[in-house]
This record gives structure tokens, sequence and C-alpha cells, in this order.
């Protein structure tokens, strides 16, 4: 088993972040490409679900909410949809100083953990690319700060 894990500064509070990762309306409009029309269901709480698919690419990915620490840490199992192997993401959410780049920003650290080897490079992209479209939704609603 390996894992994937990455960190972002992002230009935005935790809880705008938070909301980001929880609420269904705003996971679908950023966590997968526009292309992919995303239908996102989500209950934030422990043992709460969550579920994306895309109807246009025949794919799906759900699981269970393990962890639920608002705005700071959540954690949830991932399955894909026709597979029985599941893996664990945690992502952790800390306000970054004002000396850095991202002044009243977040700092975001995502640990994929439980991966099959060979499934390792595909969520490292994926996860590059989701977190790669996460900045622009931030600031789309003009709660970005300068």
């Amino acid at each position: 088993m390996t894992t994937v894990e990455l960190q972002r500064d992002l230009p935005a509070d935790p809880e705008r972040v938070w909301r980001a990762l929880t609420d269904p309306a705003e996971l679908a409009a950023w966590y997968w490409p526009e292309r992919m029309a995303p239908a996102v269901e989500c209950d934030p709480v422990v043992g709460g679900a969550w579920r994306i698919a895309s109807a246009p690419d025949g794919t799906a990915v759900g699981g269970r909410f393990l962890a639920v620490a608002r705005p700071l840490s959540l954690s949830w199992t991932w399955r894909w949809d026709g597979e029985e192997h599941e893996s664990v993401v945690a992502v952790t959410l800390a306000p970054t100083a004002p000396e850095l780049d991202t002044p009243d920003g977040t700092r975001l650290h995502l640990l994929h953990d439980g991966l099959r080897p060979e499934d390792v490079g595909s969520h490292r992209e994926g996860w590059v690319s989701c977190l790669d479209r996460l900045p622009a939704h931030l600031g789309a609603d003009g709660s970005e700060r300068a």
C-alpha cells in the first residue's frame, strides 16, 4: 500500500476552504472538470456518505466520513464504483501566517493512504489536477483576499 501526500497554500480562510470541501454545490463546481458534469452528494458528519459521479464518463467514487472537525480536519474512505479496494483520504486545514504569500489564507495538507502501488501515479495526477482548480474557485465568490 502507498500514499499520496500534497500541500497547498490557498487564498481563503479555513472556514471558506471547508465549505469548498464539504458543500455539494461547491464540490460540483470545482472538484472534477466541468466536462465531467459531476453530481455530488456530501453529508460531512462522522458516518455520513459522500459520492461524486460523472454520467458522461461513467465513473463514480464515494465513501463515508471517518472524522470531521470543522473547519480544520476531515477524513473519509475512498472507493471507486465497481472496485473492492478502499483507501482513506485525510485533509487538514491550518491558517497561514500573515508573513506568508497568502495572508488570511489556509495551508491544506492532503494525505491519501492505502492506495495500491499501481494506483499511486493516477491518484497523484488526479489530486494535483483537482487541487489546481481550487484556488480559482475560492476566488470566484469574492471571498478571496488580495
